[in-house]
């Protein structure tokens, strides 16, 4: 009698998570709906609602992609505040994670906050040295743009009168994309001995 009662109740459980993951993901794809219609508001009304679900190891990812998809709408928007707020609401549930240090950064880029994106970009690349791609693919989608952040990352060095600390940057970016002869050049132009001179004068 007590087992029949266990795998009764145990039963629906599972369904009641069943029940639970097909309503977030029905949510989940009317979202990315919205939001390919370009109606971001909605987009941010669902998956507000989604992200209001309980963590579980069955509903993690489904929340993950609506911060995601959430930081995307509010950048649309150029709700630059919400993004951060939606970052650190995402932070207190997941911890740190690459995708959060890059939103963050694109924030404080499109405020022109120009003394902050040293350090967002250095979180950025911290947390990128520690994945694996393909490790949790829902917390390191923007894996692949480590160039774009270190491109970032040494134009503000340019901006700040660090131009030995962005010509490192501009090496590390190389490494990622040795393509870009712009950069190249660039680097190329600031180790002349005129220039490398200037630093070390300056």
């Amino acid at each position: 009698m007590f087992d029949n009662d266990l795998k009764l109740k145990n039963a629906n459980k599972a369904n009641d998570i069943i029940a639970v993951n097909d309503t977030s993901n029905n949510a989940l794809a009317q979202a990315k709906e919205h939001f390919s219609d370009n109606d971001f508001q909605k987009t941010i009304d669902v998956c507000e609602k989604i992200t209001s679900m309980e963590t579980s190891s069955d509903s993690n990812s489904i929340i993950l992609e609506a911060f995601y998809l959430w930081c995307l709408a509010c950048l649309k928007l150029n709700r630059l505040d919400e993004v951060l707020d939606v970052c650190s609401k995402s932070r207190a549930r997941f911890d740190s994670y690459i995708d959060l240090a890059y939103f963050e950064l694109i924030a404080v880029c499109a405020r022109g906050a120009i003394p902050d994106i040293p350090g967002f970009a250095q979180q950025y690349m911290n947390l990128w040295s520690k994945v694996e791609k393909g490790a949790d693919p829902h917390k390191n989608r923007t894996f692949g743009l480590a160039g774009q952040v270190l491109l970032m990352w040494g134009q503000a060095l340019e901006q700040l009168r660090s131009p030995d600390e962005a010509l490192d940057i501009y090496k590390k970016y190389m490494l990622i994309h040795p393509e870009d002869t712009d950069i190249a050049d660039r680097i190329a132009s600031m180790e002349t001995p005129e220039n490398l001179k200037s630093s070390e004068t300056g």
